[in-house]
C-alpha cells in the first residue's frame, strides 16, 4: 500500500460566546491519493478512496449553568460518489456524507455527572492505539491512523469523590466498523478453499468472492456495557476497565456457500458468511510521573472473544 498526503487549506474560526453558547467551524479540504496491490502486477493496482476531499465541521457548545452543558458536532463530507460504512457495496451512492461527532447533554452535581447522547468514550493513557479503547467503533478509513474511533450513541454515569471515581456505560445499538475503500483479496485462488479431493486434479477458478455480514439485531441482549474504577492519587493515575460488547470487525464465521448458477464445472462464485463475535475485555492502565518531567505509562489487556468458525 502506497500513501500520498497533501493538505490544501485548514480554516478555523474563532469560538463566539453569547450568553453561554460557543460555536465555530472548522474547514478543511485536503486530497490523498493510496494505492493498493501494486507489488505483483503494478498496471492493474487500485487506487484507494480516503472519502474526505472536503471537510466542513460546525460545532456549536452551550453552558447555562455549572449543572448543565451540551454541544453539538458533526462533519460534512463532501467527496466522490462510493458506497457508505462497512461491507455492503449496494448502499445508494452519494456525493457526500454525514457524520456526528458529538450531541449530547451533561447533567452534573457536586460527586455525579450524568451524560447521554452521541459521543466519544475514551479509556486508556496509551498514546496512539489503546488496548482497552474498545467501547467505540473503530474508524479504519484512513489505513494509516488505526487508533480512530466513530462516535455512537451511549449513556454515561459517573460518581467521584476528589481521587476515586466509578463509570458505568450503557451503548444500545451496535455500529460496524468504517472500513478503508478498497477491494481486499480473501483468498488467492480456489486451492485456499477447496480440497482437491472433491475437484479432482483439475484447475478450479474463483469467480465472485461475496462477502455477507450478519449485523447484530437492535436487541436488549446485544446491548454493550462497561465500568471503569479510577484512582487518581497525587502520584499517578491508576484505573481498572470491563468491556462486554461485539467487535466492531467482522470475523468468518458460519457456513461457506456457492453463489449463482454455474456455467462452467470448473469456475465457482463463492459467498463468505461474516458475524461480529461479542467480545469481554477486561483492563488495567497506570501512569504516574518520574524523575526529570518523564511520563510513564503501561496498559494490560485480557480479551475474551467468543469462538467463530467458518465451513
Amino acid at each position: 500500500m502506497g500513501l500520498l498526503w497533501l493538505p490544501l487549506l485548514t480554516v478555523t474560526s474563532n469560538a463566539y460566546a453569547v450568553e453561554a453558547v460557543d460555536w465555530g467551524t472548522q474547514i478543511s479540504a485536503t486530497a490523498r491519493i493510496g494505492t493498493n496491490g501494486c507489488l505483483k502486477t503494478p498496471k492493474n493496482c487500485a487506487w484507494m478512496h480516503f472519502n474526505d476531499t472536503a471537510v466542513v465541521s460546525p460545532w456549536v457548545s452551550a453552558k447555562p449553568n455549572d449543572q448543565v452543558s451540551a454541544r453539538a458536532a458533526i462533519d460534512l463530507r463532501f467527496h466522490g460518489p462510493g458506497h457508505a460504512y462497512g461491507l455492503d457495496a449496494s448502499t445508494k451512492q452519494t456525493p457526500w456524507s454525514l457524520r456526528f461527532k458529538d450531541a449530547w447533554v451533561s447533567a452534573r452535581t457536586d460527586h455525579t455527572e450524568f451524560r447521554l447522547g452521541i459521543q466519544r468514550i475514551a479509556w486508556g493513557v496509551a498514546q496512539g492505539i489503546s488496548v482497552v479503547d474498545t467501547i467505540n467503533p473503530l474508524n479504519l478509513e484512513n489505513p494509516t491512523q488505526l487508533d480512530q474511533r466513530l462516535s455512537t450513541l451511549s449513556g454515561v454515569f459517573t460518581a467521584h469523590t476528589e481521587t476515586l471515581s466509578l463509570t458505568g456505560v450503557v451503548v444500545p445499538f451496535f455500529v460496524p466498523a468504517a472500513l478503508p475503500r478498497v477491494n481486499v483479496d480473501l483468498m488467492s485462488n480456489a486451492e485456499d478453499l477447496f480440497d482437491e479431493r472433491f475437484t479432482g486434479n483439475q484447475d478450479m477458478e474463483l469467480g465472485a468472492l461475496e462477502s455477507r455480514p450478519d449485523t447484530p439485531s437492535k436487541q436488549i441482549k446485544n446491548t454493550a456495557f462497561a465500568a471503569q474504577l479510577r484512582w487518581t492519587p497525587s502520584i499517578g493515575d491508576f484505573a481498572l476497565s470491563w468491556h462486554s460488547g461485539r467487535d466492531s470487525l467482522p470475523q468468518v464465521a458460519g457456513e461457506l456457500r456457492l453463489l449463482g448458477y454455474q456455467t462452467k464445472a470448473d469456475r465457482i462464485d463463492v459467498g463468505v458468511p461474516l458475524a461480529y463475535p461479542r467480545v469481554h475485555t477486561y483492563g488495567f492502565t497506570a501512569r504516574t510521573q518520574l524523575p526529570a518531567d518523564i511520563t510513564a505509562w503501561s496498559e494490560v489487556a485480557l480479551v475474551m472473544s467468543q469462538r467463530t468458525a467458518v465451513s
